[in-house]
This record gives structure tokens, C-alpha cells and sequence, in this order.
């Protein structure tokens, strides 16, 4: 396209941006493509020649172009830090300045805009918006920071006697602070209610500030409860309209209203494998963002020197062992997993009261009898696997069944098996509550059936589920039906060792 034709093009949007609007526009309401275009107009022209070719006034162009100034600015420092080595990794020290500035634009652009313009991901300013928690000397520095726009407030003290009706304050555009002090003065008329009934334009004033603030900041400025403050955000939530979905992604939210533990990849491979549909995981994610379901997405890249995977030749070449420990109506469980390094296949798990050598001994001996003897098994330096003084009884038994033993001293070398803990806690422990322990093990049971032979493994190749690597062929005897859950797992595991037992 032309140098004329990208005017133009530039001029219609500005057209109808500054149409729906009857006070000046953010330089941050702009699309990127006008925001990029302009940053470059802005460097080879003056103001005047700027406002007669656009058709805007010469005190907007000048915002703009301060404004432009200040972000080119923010997008320099955050970009310091990322390649300052010191604060690589999570949680960079991004200073309060960075994070005030960055969040007064919240309200004008979304948040993977803002990404873009200050290079800080939108996890982190949507953490800053929802947990921002400074002590009142910080609050401070949104008073020292430059406006752009003219401070109304002092104007009004200047020039009004008598104090403004809350109602027309709330007309114009004041900074952060002025408006916690308007509301201040609005619910004064509560004061020594029992049951308060604030209005229309208390509540808009409130989630405003809660937006921009915090609930903590609003609630130590007003004493307004967080009950109060949290009631009037789901009302909001509640009126908000209903994404539309198009009907090739309504089996996305049948999976994740049937498993609502999984995530956007699981539930990728799980409709390809089941229901032969081909959807990107992009398409999945955005699905389940518009539902709340999952919170929006920021990729790190990580670039690690050594390599970080390795897996078994074969199956029973390597088993992982590892105590999963958690809390059920106060009571401390805790949950042992085996899992096979080769096909991921959990070929065993019990139940304990503590993490003791005779539970480890049972689940193993019953793991061996079930699927045979492994040539190795990895564990930590927990106490039920390994003593520091001495050899340990599962050590020596171990060694009398002539199988070998690691003891992995870094957490991630027997990360296939942290990587379940992290999977049933999230899956199960997350999305269910359990009345006694008797329904947690049914639901434990459920969980490793849809694990085993249902779930397609993203560690596998070609959607594979872990049994197709384990037991090929096991998916004939595994399937979804009206039996006692607790039982199929079971009839399924001797009915394909008793197949075994007849082939040999």
C-alpha cells in the first residue's frame, strides 16, 4: 500500500475512535498498526503539519506524542531488567514506578496490548491488578508521578466554596488518589449503618478503584468490608455478556466440564484421539479463557545448556516411586505411585498413613505380581525407600529379588513421578471435595483408569495413551460403561495378565 493510501487508511481509524468519544483518546486506544505508523510520522513532522493531515487538534497530538515518549520509555527500563542477568527468571525486580505506570493504562487497552507496548507479559500486570499491595508512603508516588491530563480536584477546592455533590465530580477525569477521597466523602452517609445500601455510582466508584488499586488499598481507605468488595465483582461478573463459541469447540467444553482438571493441550489430544477432530491448542486455550476456565497465557522461553530428557529402552526397564502427601477434612494422606519411565503407566499405588517401609514393601510385591519384575527402580531419600545409616529393609529386598536401586538427589531426575503428584492434585484434589476417605479412593481409582487407558499421554508419540505402550492392544478390554468403577481397573489388569499367562 501507498504512503497516501496508509494516511488514509491511519485517518479513518482515528475517525472513528475519536467519534465514539467526546474527551481526548489514549495514545494506548489506538491498534498497534496506527500506533506503529505514527511513531514513525511523528519523527519526521512537526505538530502543526501533524494535526492538519489527521484532522486532530494540536493538544491531542502533543498527548500523543508525550504519551508515546512515556511508554517507548517503560518498554526501555522492563527491557534492562529482562537482559539484566541478575534478575533473570521469575520475578523480576520491576520497580513501582514501572508497575504504577504500567497499570494507570489498564484501563484503556487490554491487556495483551499492553504486552506488547511495555514487553512485560500479561500475567504479570493481570498479578499486579489483582494482588497490587503497597504501603500508603508508596501510594505516594501516583501523586508525584506527571499527568498528562490537568489535576481537576485542586481546581474545584480552588474556585467552589462549598464541597462539589459527589455526582458531579464523578463527571470528570480525576487521578487514582482524588477519586478514593470523592468516595470517601460519598459513603460518609453510611456511617453508623447496619445494613448499607450504596448506589449505582458508589458501586462503579468501587470496582474502579478496585480495578486500579487493590481490594486491600479500598478497603483500608474505606472500611468497606472484603466480603462487600468481593460481592460487588462477581455481580459485575454476572452481567458481563456470554462469549460465543462456534460449534466446532462444543466438545472442548464437554471435556472440560467432564474433566475439569485438564488443560488445553490434555484436552487437544483427548478430543483428536476420541473424536477424531483436529483443533489447535491456541483455539482450545482461547475457548477456555472466555469461560474463565484457565487464566490468560504468556510464553517464556527457556533455554536450558544440558539435556533435560531421558526415557527407558523398554517397559519394566525403570519404575518411579514417590509419596504424594495432602490433607482430606484434616486428616493427613498420604498417596505412594509407581510409574513405568517407558510407557508412563502407573503400575501401582496404595494408600498410607505415613510414608512407611511396610506399605512401600506391600505395593511393591503387589506392582510385581501384576505386571512383573522391574530391572530397576528410582526413588528419593525418603525415609520408606532409603536409610542414610545402615542398609534399609527395602533395600534389601530389592537386592534379594536382584533389582536395582538409584537414589535420585535432584528433584527433577524423578520428575515423571513428581509430575503425577502434580497431575492427581491438580485433577482431582483441586476439583472434587471427598466426604470420607472411602469416596477418595474411588474417585483415585477412577482418575487411573482415564490416566492409564483413556488420556492421551503428551510425553508419548502419535496420541498415544500410556497402555498403548505397556499392554498393546489393552484398549479392547478397557472401556467406558455402567460398571462399578472401583472394579474395572481391576477386571481389566487380570483379564489382560490372564492373556499373557495363556500366550506363554
Amino acid at each position: 500500500m501507498s504512503s497516501a493510501g496508509l494516511i488514509n487508511n491511519v485517518i479513518n481509524k482515528i475517525k472513528v475512535i475519536t467519534a465514539s468519544k467526546s474527551e481526548n483518546v489514549h495514545w494506548t486506544e489506538l491498534d498497534l498498526e496506527t500506533i506503529g505508523f505514527l511513531t514513525e510520522y511523528f519523527k519526521t513532522n512537526k505538530i502543526i503539519s501533524i494535526s492538519k493531515v489527521f484532522s486532530i487538534s494540536e493538544v491531542q497530538v502533543q498527548l500523543w506524542i508525550n504519551e508515546s515518549k512515556m511508554i517507548a520509555d517503560l518498554f526501555t527500563k522492563v527491557q534492562i531488567l529482562r537482559n539484566d542477568k541478575k534478575s533473570k527468571g521469575h520475578g523480576r525486580n520491576y520497580s513501582d514506578f514501572i508497575r504504577l505506570s504500567i497499570l494507570d493504562l489498564v484501563p484503556f487497552t487490554a491487556l495483551s496490548k499492553l504486552e506488547v507496548l511495555t514487553g512485560v507479559p500479561r500475567t504479570t500486570i493481570f498479578h499486579w491488578r489483582e494482588n497490587l499491595n503497597l504501603p500508603e508512603e508508596k501510594v505516594s508516588v501516583l501523586k508525584c508521578k506527571p499527568k498528562l491530563k490537568s489535576t481537576v480536584s485542586t481546581t474545584i477546592a480552588a474556585n467552589v466554596k462549598s464541597p462539589p455533590s459527589p455526582s458531579s465530580l464523578l463527571k470528570v477525569d480525576l487521578p487514582v488518589v482524588d477519586e478514593l477521597e470523592i468516595l470517601k466523602t460519598m459513603i460518609l452517609r453510611h456511617k453508623d449503618k447496619v445494613r448499607r445500601k450504596y448506589s449505582n455510582s458508589e458501586k462503579s466508584l468501587f470496582l474502579k478503584l478496585v480495578d486500579q488499586l487493590g481490594s486491600k488499598i479500598v478497603h483500608e481507605s474505606t472500611k468497606v468490608s472484603y466480603d462487600t468488595l468481593a460481592r460487588l465483582q462477581r455481580d459485575r461478573i454476572r452481567t458481563y455478556p456470554k462469549a460465543s463459541t462456534p460449534v466446532k469447540y462444543a466438545p472442548v467444553i464437554d471435556v472440560m466440564k467432564k474433566y475439569p482438571g485438564m488443560g488445553p493441550m490434555q484436552i487437544r489430544d483427548y478430543v483428536s484421539r476420541h473424536l477424531g477432530l483436529s483443533m489447535g491448542v491456541n483455539s482450545v486455550r482461547k475457548v477456555m479463557e472466555d469461560r474463565g476456565w484457565v487464566a490468560s497465557y504468556a510464553r517464556r522461553v527457556e533455554i536450558h545448556e544440558e539435556p533435560r530428557r531421558y526415557e527407558a529402552v523398554r517397559r519394566n526397564y525403570l519404575w518411579h516411586m514417590d509419596f504424594k502427601t495432602f490433607y482430606i477434612n484434616q486428616c493427613k494422606v498420604y498417596l505412594l505411585f509407581i510409574e513405568d519411565d517407558y510407557s508412563r503407566f502407573i503400575t501401582g499405588s496404595a494408600f498410607a498413613e505415613g510414608e512407611t517401609i511396610d506399605i512401600v514393601l506391600n505395593t511393591v510385591s503387589e506392582a510385581i505380581a501384576l505386571h512383573g519384575k522391574p530391572e530397576t527402580i528410582m526413588t528419593d531419600g525418603g525415609s520408606g525407600f532409603y536409610s542414610w545409616r545402615g542398609i534399609s529393609r527395602f533395600s534389601l529386598f530389592l537386592e534379594e529379588l536382584g533389582v536395582d536401586q538409584i537414589v535420585s538427589k535432584v528433584p527433577r531426575i524423578n520428575g515423571k513421578v513428581e509430575s503425577i503428584n502434580q497431575k492427581f492434585e491438580k485433577e482431582v484434589l483441586n476439583v472434587r471435595s471427598f466426604s470420607s476417605l472411602k469416596h477418595l479412593e474411588e474417585e483415585h481409582t477412577i482418575w487411573i483408569g482415564l490416566y492409564n487407558f483413556r488420556r492421551p499421554h503428551q510425553g508419548l508419540p502419535k496420541l498415544e495413551v500410556p497402555a498403548d505402550r505397556y499392554y498393546p492392544g489393552s484398549q479392547l478390554w478397557f472401556q467406558e460403561n455402567q460398571k462399578d468403577p472401583s472394579s474395572l481397573l481391576l477386571e481389566a489388569l487380570s483379564t489382560l495378565l490372564a492373556q499373557l499367562k495363556n500366550k506363554n
